[in-house]
């Protein structure tokens, strides 16, 4: 399975700017401020998104697979919609494979788009990008759990309140935030 690619990105941010100037305690509206707030916000974003393995804002991405199988792991959560799924056949000639043959499913492992076992699955050329699934995963903004929320919001803080010290590794926003993300975490099985 090759790297997942982000196609759209979201329209918006988690969290406002507005909502971090006010958890950071600032009152000022200098652009520059706001650049290196914003900033913040996005990369307390992409962490989390990292951590927990999931989309916070709707954004499209595409997975690509070497082979069309039963079952194909897909990168991010939540998905909403109905995936597209091209994959390349015998002749190497792209083709798309009908929603009705697949569904999405959700375990402990995370998402993933099912072929039942009484639906045909067409043999692929053999190339790593064989099979394409584009995606959509994410909610809106309004959406988003107010304890993933609040870990970005105390992660925009720790990252203003610290952003010109020299810091060591005992000095972190774990506590809290590892108790607001804990319940997101994916189980291991």
């Amino acid at each position: 399975m090759l790297a997942p690619r982000l196609v759209t990105p979201p329209a918006t941010r988690p969290v406002s700017l507005e909502e971090a100037k006010v958890q950071c305690r600032i009152d000022v509206s200098e652009a520059i401020e706001n650049a290196i707030i914003e900033g913040y916000i996005d990369a307390a974003t992409q962490q989390l998104e990292k951590i927990l393995d999931l989309a916070l804002v709707t954004q499209t991405w595409e997975q690509d697979f070497a082979t069309l199988c039963r079952q194909l792991r897909l990168p991010k959560a939540p998905v909403s919609g109905t995936p597209t799924v091209k994959y390349y056949d015998a002749q190497n000639v792209e083709q798309t494979f009908a929603p009705a043959n697949y569904r999405i499913l959700t375990d402990l492992e995370g998402t993933y788009l099912s072929i039942p076992p009484e639906v045909d699955v067409p043999e692929t050329f053999a190339r790593p990008d064989a099979v394409t699934v584009q995606f959509t995963a994410g909610a809106p903004a309004d959406e988003i759990p107010a304890s993933l929320k609040t870990a970005i919001l105390l992660h925009v803080a720790f990252l203003y309140q610290f952003r010109e010290s020299s810091l060591d590794a005992s000095v972190s926003p774990t506590g809290a935030y590892e108790s607001l993300v804990w319940p997101f975490k994916r189980t291991e099985v």
